[in-house]
């Protein structure tokens, strides 16, 4: 199933809705009983890795970022990309930060 956001909230709130989402469904996955003990473990262990993957996600785009800024540094007007760069950090460190508070 897709993730699903709501146009009423930002982008923050969706994606840490979403995550708990996926929580609650990996814990109530390894709890279910109807489920062989592989299967719970195979299920809450994919929700898990997919709130992963939103890190990986965001480590990805800033390497990108300082390699483009690399490569490009002599066509590129670095001070008006540089709130980008700091966006894309803020952002990184607010996702290792609240991966944090979710564990």
């Amino acid at each position: 199933m897709a993730y699903r956001f709501n146009i009423k909230w930002n982008c923050d709130e969706n994606l840490r809705r979403i995550a708990h989402e996926q929580l609650v469904k990996a814990y109530d996955d390894s709890t279910d009983e109807t489920l062989s003990l592989g299967e719970r473990i195979h299920k809450a262990r994919t929700r898990c890795k997919k709130m992963i993957s939103r890190m990986r996600d965001a480590d990805a785009l800033g390497e990108c970022y300082d390699k483009l800024m690399d490569y490009f540094r002599e066509e590129v007007d670095l001070p008006k990309m540089s709130p980008l760069g700091r966006k894309l950090t803020l952002r990184r460190n607010a996702l290792a930060e609240e991966s944090m508070d979710i564990l």
